[in-house]
């Protein structure tokens, strides 16, 4: 059956949709945009996140990137597994248009043999236009492949059979990515990290550095890779480093454990959140001229954010719950079980407002107001974005499921929500 390629308009209640009149004629045009709406990579006009880098915003050449979902049945190792399905999706800055990056009408996206774009997940994206790298794991060899979305085509460009391989970021024309490096086959000793690096021009592989001894924060992958150094969010700090950890400098401290994270070239300004989510407590930090700042914004308690080049757009903890997470079960009776952590919530209650950033302390503007309540669905503005004069944000679909006669509760398919600014309509795009 074909899969159907669809954009739902929706009232605030989610009531009403657009019917898709001609599904291969939609897709070719969603190609067509792609290709003959293209500028030169990082340059786009009026996407109002100009030099704005993001572990959470992922741009190239006027289009903005990012991943639904769907679950369902798909082949694996010879037989039908289930689970998420991932697809890479577009929408473009000035038009709203939008689509996926396999636009075959009738392609399932759910088999690697088939889709060349299934199963690639950690997307970064080059400076070159519509060019991506893009992580595949598969056992026993894992792959990271070239994506170019112009010419549709995927290239394997370095295979590992390390496991634990994670995808950084693109800079200064080199793919960074890290390898965790196990004594045994179990995974249970890690013996070093290394840091590599994938030139883009020759496709030559380097090693870059091995993670010191002497590290003292907990590893995580670097968030993000900027003019030559890491960004780590390790706890309630965010620590930068030269590329062979030479130079390692803690610049932000902050109060709770850090969540998102912003650098804004033009300024030079990094911007932070520090959130609780039991306590329900969250604030704002700016990193500016070697001197850390904790903003005051119109609303305390903040939850998550988005940083453009003239306003901050966030939410606030102001949490309404829908049900116990289906990982409850297994965690029912052990030590230190809290009921709150295995509850499903939708932390700001569906709100989201905005502020100039010349003028923090003015009046803030709610701009988003979207209730998933009493419809199978709920909102998350983690790693929304604002670019042009939309607003993107997650949407779970959520299903239940009894166990034992207690009733709980899993988040299923993740769509996104395209707002318009302008006119206050959504959009649901999603994976189907």
């Amino acid at each position: 059956m074909m899969k159907k390629l669809t954009a739902i308009l929706l009232a605030l209640a989610l009531v009403s949709c657009a019917k898709t009149d001609d599904i291969a004629a939609g897709l070719e045009t969603y190609r067509e945009v792609y290709d003959a709406g293209a500028v030169s990579a990082g340059t786009a006009p009026e996407t109002r996140v100009n030099g704005i880098v993001s572990p959470e915003l992922m741009m190239n050449g006027g289009k903005y990137y990012f991943e639904l979902s769907r679950y369902g049945s798909y082949p694996s190792g010879g037989g039908i597994a289930t689970g998420s399905i991932y697809m890479l999706a577009y929408a473009d800055a000035g038009s709203g248009n939008w689509g996926y990056a396999c636009a075959d009408p009738l392609c399932s996206h759910d088999n690697e043999e088939v889709c060349r774009y299934a199963g690639l997940r950690e997307f970064c994206f080059t400076d070159t236009l519509g060019t991506a790298y893009a992580y595949r794991y598969s056992h026993p060899h894992s792959m990271i492949c070239l994506v170019d979305l112009s010419a549709d085509t995927v290239k394997t460009v370095y295979t590992t059979d390390i496991l634990s391989t994670y995808l950084i970021g693109f800079d200064g024309g080199k793919l960074y990515f890290l390898e965790r490096i196990h004594a045994t086959d179990d995974r249970q000793t890690e013996v070093k990290t290394r840091f590599s690096a994938i030139d883009h021009g020759t496709g030559e592989v380097t090693e870059v550095a091995y993670l010191p001894e002497t590290w003292q924060y907990p590893m995580t992958a670097p968030e993000m890779v900027v003019d030559g150094h890491f960004y780590f969010r390790t706890g309630s700090k965010v620590v930068r480093t030269d590329l062979h950890f030479t130079e390692i400098t803690e610049i932000i401290e902050t109060e709770f454990g850090i969540s998102e994270m912003y650098l804004d070239q033009n300024t030079g300004e990094l911007y932070v959140s520090s959130i609780d989510r039991t306590l329900r407590k969250g604030s704002l930090y700016r990193y500016s001229d070697g001197k850390t700042e904790k903003l005051t914004l119109p609303h305390e308690d903040i939850f998550t954010f988005i940083l453009t080049e003239d306003r901050i757009y966030y939410t606030v903890f102001d949490p309404v719950y829908y049900g116990v997470s289906v990982a409850a079960q297994y965690m029912k009776g052990t030590d230190g079980y809290d009921p709150d952590r295995y509850a499903i919530y939708d932390y700001a209650g569906g709100r989201m407002y905005a502020v100039d950033r010349d003028n923090l302390t003015g009046d803030a503007e709610l701009v988003c107001e979207f209730s998933g309540i009493g419809n199978g669905y709920m909102p998350n503005f983690y790693g929304a974005a604002v670019v042009g004069n939309c607003l993107y944000f997650s949407e779970y679909r959520l299903a239940t499921e009894v166990v034992g006669g207690t009733e709980y509760m899993t988040t299923t398919d993740v769509n996104k929500i395209r707002m318009g600014l302008d006119d206050g309509t959504f959009t649901r795009i999603a994976f189907e």
